[in-house]
């Protein structure tokens, strides 16, 4: 206890530890209550069970103790007798010692920041009163004599260091009238950000700031971490009191000898690798088998870790405070327990899991002797909370409880062994299990006491963050008060608010109810409230814009200016409204009437938007598709279109499109503007009827938001058949710019397109994230074309990060904005402007690592954003939830229900609205932040994909009896899957397979992998299920024998084989076109950078474009390193599959083939 020397009298009862542990009683009826309900606590708990133990021979758990809420009379009943540990007798002095176990993470980290101050503990006593200043520097000096870890320093060893002659060094201030709270505050900053050095000792520092006389001041002790914790600190101001009683009454302190840390370390030390150490290892192992990486938390947003800290806190106050007390004494739970509950319910709702791994530290003190040792007692523990598991709130209480008694009996080994037992990278400062830490500091011993002097702690402002976030728990006068310390240059700080925030607003709930489901509780703070609606106010139209766009005045330039830009020649706004007025004709002739459909089977040609505005002027519902699909893709389209006519665009601009007859029942579409396809879950594509409002309104907003005029040129990049390509032709025609049109084998080919973007001088660009990766590799390929004329990047169609606009940015430095929509909700129903024109990209993304999804921004043209959870209820900020879109922009719905009518409905005040499918959250700053998905579409290279699709169109081969798609992990990324099972007594070849798929599918949809198997994979409830195991294959798979390296000669050739497979999860046959065996524009990107990793000069990713086999790719870097012999194949291990080993034996083997005869 404060105020006296931590000794043990000579003679005890039961009784008396545990009043002395509890608390003494107030009324003979304590008796009868609980240790919990008394007040205790588990480090109280602990010091009760190794004095029951020491010195009255009796056993009582410590879990039972606190999970079962025991009362002194069923500890009387419980305890075991056992025998009384021999007394070691008298500590041998030391001079060394090893570093215990706990202490060398402690170590390591402080010899990477060696000027850091990170590491400090620090307290700060306010001292009201005359101090005997030379009374106290005694006093001090007799506590470090006292204990041997306060005279200890580190070596190189590293060990530990015990020097008798250590002297502390003070810093003493005095000021001229009494110290003011802010010049006592500034004190306190200042020494709290001395580093201390290891390889001195002591390593501890005073400081003494006060006033005339030394009457009134402030003492800060610090000591390093590595020799001290909160316990540590306590008794050091324990015994400080009683040195400094007896000093200032002139005599010596009648200290008895300390427990020896040199002793404890040595101790700790031949722990490791025992029995205990063993058994624990196996505990941690197999509790956090499904642990074994950091849950991602909305948490961090730059690259590099700092230390640097920022404090946030928030008090109860006195009247929570003591609902907070009834609640624990009600259910015999501590306050470490309930806040870390919350705490924990918070961070499960935004890791969108059910699990989360927070880090707590555990005391090693396990003995009396321990209870008043001076030193380092503490290891980090990771706690896994299956929160989402559990019924309600009190229920995650009592589990938090558990797990956390679980960690503390099971904390013999070190957090690196449990680290290295998960086989994780212990990395330094970006922790492999968890990003959050918790500390209950309320069980610290209270002020000590000097005589004459009034003695209260001062407030320590957090300077450090060895966490992304840290979150304290402190006890004061007015009740209970969190400290969250964040991580400053990772961690926004909207972010810790709305932490802190909704940890309180669960916190209310557990008071109110705690019968409440864990994910019932909102978590939309009064912040977040304040942020709705999650939609940005439209700008004003632009002066002179007489009304919004309409397909009645969709050409509006003059009739000499340019509209189209074409391999053939320029087009004027004149011939295309006279080719269109003649495709008009045609339409009346063949008996289009309004509302019937028309298909346009449209190509990247004039033609194109020669049909689009022939369509509309008849009145007719245009329905875009693709010509290049395969023709059972059109065939379907047709069949659920029933169109009245059909236009085929011709590849040539010259050519005029042909109107042929449709199906002999059209269909008519009243009230509708076209139809777009995007992919069904039934096999089939689903068909999305679109009214005039949405187009009508997202172009009126584009127009007053980026200002487009006649002189910007616009580049048709678009994929035909998608929403995107209606823009890339309707604002630049409503306006009176231009469109360049480039021919399908300039887009395929980055570099062309480069130089089209280039000499075109265009101005906005539309383009999805894999596009603009192929115009930035094409750049880095040929660093002199860049697109300076640019002033607008407009990306859509699928997530976008940080790391792909930084290295846009040195290409160009036009605006870039990132839009969000679906083929459901067209053009753009929200955007964020990433970067402001010249803007650099430093400053912009400051915050966001390489590998950021950037958000999608708020709604925009009159559209709001929603986020919801289960139950159609507002998602909290930093919770992950359903993107629903409300507004204008939605589709009418889908065609003959070919996708799921319930996806559509009327949502808040009547509006449409439309559930994406998309997940998201909601960020600090009301921005919406692309998640994943929750449904089996999946995201192929800008491309939405049922996975149902795929699976229903490989049943139809003869030959499958069952099949599941999925995605499987390479080096590079995800790819597409397919396992099929063969019928009986059939075979089935993935190559047939897949060509089969081509005539069926689009070609993203087609799998990169498959795989034949005996049997799929199935569920606890037996149903099939993708498994990306790598279980044995039958014959004919993409992993089976016969489809190794087939027809590569050279050693070369084979790795390349091996690399690709890397990357599309399976080999490809040495003349295998590479767009044909899967490999799409930004695999080959990444195949590209694997090869630049693997050798000095390889040649530009723009030459897999023009090369586009294995054996010319093999032929170039052949010729790149001179003429040399095949060698002898590399083997590295099968079940290696890291990037890094690949990388290696390919440059290993390039440079043996290249060095040949040499």
């Amino acid at each position: 206890m404060a105020g006296r020397p931590h000794e043990s009298p000579d003679t005890v009862s039961l009784d008396d530890l545990w009043w002395e542990a509890a608390g003494p009683p107030e009324s003979a009826e304590d008796e009868a209550e609980g240790f919990i309900t008394l007040g205790g606590q588990s480090l109280a708990a602990a010091r009760f069970v190794a004095a029951a133990r020491e010195q009255l021979g009796l056993k009582i758990p410590l879990t039972d103790l606190l999970r079962d809420n025991l009362s002194l009379a069923e500890v009387r009943r419980r305890a075991v007798p056992v025998r009384i540990p021999a007394s070691a007798g008298g500590h041998r002095a030391r001079t060394s010692s090893p570093l215990a176990p706990s202490q060398h993470r402690l170590w390591v980290l402080s010899r990477l920041h060696p000027e850091s101050a990170a590491y400090n503990v620090v307290v700060s006593l306010r001292l009201r009163g005359r101090v005997d200043v030379a009374a106290l520097r005694a006093a001090l000096s007799d506590v470090v004599r006292r204990h041997d870890a306060l005279r200890a320093s580190v070596t190189d060893g590293p060990a530990l260091r015990y020097d008798d002659d250590a002297q502390v060094e003070w810093e003493i201030e005095e000021t001229g009238d009494g110290p003011t709270e802010p010049e006592v505050e500034r004190f306190v900053h200042r020494l709290s950000a001395v580093t201390i050095p290891m390889d001195r000792a002591p390593m501890l520092r005073a400081a003494l700031l006060h006033g005339p006389g030394a009457a009134d001041g402030c003492l800060v002790l610090v000591m390093h971490h590595i020799v001290s914790d909160q316990a540590t600190m306590d008794i050091v101001l324990a015994d400080l009191a009683a040195a400094y009683t007896a000093r200032s009454a002139g005599a010596e302190p009648g200290f008895g000898p300390a427990p020896s840390f040199a002793e404890h370390a040595e101790t700790e030390t031949r722990l490791v690798g025992g029995a205990a150490w063993r058994a624990d290892l196996r505990y941690w192992r197999e509790l956090l088998a499904g642990a074994t990486e950091s849950t991602r938390l909305p948490l961090a947003h730059t690259v590099a870790p700092s230390l640097r800290g920022a404090d946030h806190d928030v008090s109860l106050g006195p009247e929570q405070a003591r609902r907070v007390e009834l609640f624990l004494r009600t259910h015999a739970l501590t306050p470490a327990v309930l806040f870390l509950g919350c705490l924990a319910v918070v961070l499960t709702r935004w890791s969108g899991a059910e699990q989360v791994v927070l880090g707590m530290p555990v005391s090693r003190r396990r003995t009396a002797e321990d209870h008043r040792l001076v030193g380092f007692l503490v290891e980090t523990t990771p706690l896994l909370l299956e929160v989402g598991r559990r019924s309600d709130l009190l229920d995650v209480l009592h589990h938090v409880r558990d797990r956390h008694l679980g960690a503390v009996a099971h904390a013999t080994p070190t957090f690196d062994a449990v680290v290295g037992e998960l086989d994780l990278s212990s990395r330094t400062l970006a922790n492999p299990l968890f990003q959050v830490w918790f500390n209950d500091l309320t069980q610290g011993a209270p002020p000590p006491q000097l005589p004459g002097v009034e003695v209260s702690t001062q407030r320590v402002s957090g300077m450090a963050a060895l966490f992304d976030i840290n979150l304290y728990l402190h006890r004061d006068a007015d009740g209970f008060r969190l400290q969250l310390i964040r991580a400053a240059d990772r961690v926004r700080p909207e972010v810790a608010r709305e932490l802190l925030d909704q940890c309180l607003l669960v916190l209310d709930q557990v008071l109110t109810d705690a019968s409440a489901p864990p994910d019932a509780v909102s978590l939309v703070t009064s912040a977040r409230r304040a942020l709705s609606p999650l939609r940005v106010t439209d700008p004003a139209p632009r002066p002179g814009d007489d009304g919004r766009w309409s397909p009645a005045r969709a050409l509006r330039g003059d009739g000499d200016q340019t509209a189209l830009l074409t391999a053939e020649g320029r087009i004027t706004y004149g011939e295309l409204d006279a080719a269109s007025e003649r495709l008009h004709a045609g339409l009346t002739a063949a008996g289009v009437t309004p509302g019937q459909v028309v298909e346009i089977r449209g190509r990247r040609t004039a033609g194109l938007a020669t049909a689009l505005l022939a369509g509309w002027r008849a009145g007719a519902v245009t329905a875009l598709t693709d010509a290049s699909l395969p023709d059972a893709r059109l065939a379907q389209q047709q069949e659920l279109l029933r169109p009245a006519a059909v236009i085929d665009v011709p590849p040539a601009a010259a050519s005029i499109p042909e109107v042929r007859a449709g199906a002999p029942d059209p269909r008519t579409l009243p009230g509708a503007s076209h139809v777009l396809f995007t992919s069904g879950s039934g096999g089939r594509p689903a068909g999305v009827v679109v009214g005039p409002e949405p187009l009508g309104s997202a172009f009126s907003w584009y127009l007053a938001a980026f200002q487009p005029t006649a002189a910007d040129r616009f580049v048709l990049v678009g994929g035909l058949g998608h929403d995107p390509i209606l823009r890339d032709l309707l604002i630049p025609l409503y306006v009176g710019a231009s469109v360049a049109v480039p021919r399908e084998d300039v887009l395929a080919d980055p570099a062309a397109l480069l130089r089209f973007i280039a000499d075109h001088r265009i101005t906005v660009l539309h383009a999805t994230p894999a596009l603009l990766e192929l115009l930035v590799a094409a750049y880095h390929a040929a660093p002199e074309t860049r697109l300076d004329t640019l002033r607008l990047v407009i990306s859509g169609g699928a997530p976008l990060t940080a790391g792909l606009v930084r290295r846009l940015r040195k290409l160009t430095s036009a605006a870039v904005v990132n839009a969000y929509g679906t083929t459901e909700t067209p053009q753009v129903t929200a955007c964020h402007q990433v970067l402001k024109r010249g803007e650099p990209a430093e400053q912009g993304l400051a915050h966001w690592p390489d590998d950021a999804v950037l958000p999608h921004g708020r709604g925009v043209a009159g559209n709001e954003l929603l986020v919801w959870t289960g139950g159609d209820r507002d998602a909290g900020t930093g919770e992950p939830g359903e993107i629903v879109v409300a507004g204008p922009g939605i589709a009418a719905g889908y065609l003959d229900d070919s996708g799921p009518a319930d996806r559509f409905f009327p949502g808040p005040g009547g509006r449409p609205a439309f559930r994406t499918g998309d997940v998201g959250r909601i960020g600090p700053d009301g921005t919406v932040e692309f998640v994943g998905r929750r449904d089996r579409q999946i995201d192929i290279d800008g491309h939405r994909l049922d996975l149902a699709e795929v699976e229903a169109a490989a049943l139809r081969a003869s030959a499958v009896a069952q099949a599941v798609a999925g995605t499987t992990e390479t080096v590079t990324g995800t790819v597409l899957a397919l396992q099929v099972v063969p019928e009986p007594g059939r075979t089935v070849d993935s190559q047939a397979l897949r060509s089969y798929l081509s005539s069926l599918l689009p070609r993203y949809a087609v799998p990169a992998v498959i795989d034949v198997r005996r049997r799929l994979a199935t569920s606890a409830n037996h149903k099939v299920v993708f498994s990306d195991t790598r279980v044995p294959p039958a014959n004919g798979g993409d992993r089976s024998p016969q489809s190794d390296r087939r027809g590569a000669d050279t050693g070369t050739e084979r790795w390349l084989i091996d690399l690709i497979a890397d990357v599309i999860g399976r080999r490809i046959g040495l003349d295998e076109h590479f767009f044909e065996a899967g490999l799409t524009s930004i695999k080959l990107l990444q195949l590209h950078t694997l090869l630049a990793d693997a050798i000095p000069d390889p040649p530009p990713a723009t030459a897999f474009f023009e090369h586009p086999t294995a054996r010319e790719i093999a032929a170039l870097l052949a010729k790149a390193g001179g003429n040399g012999s095949p060698a002898s194949l590399l083997s590295p291990s099968p079940q290696s599959t890291r990037a890094t080993d690949r990388r290696r034996a390919v440059r290993a083997q390039l440079n043996h083939e290249r060095e040949g005869t040499s």
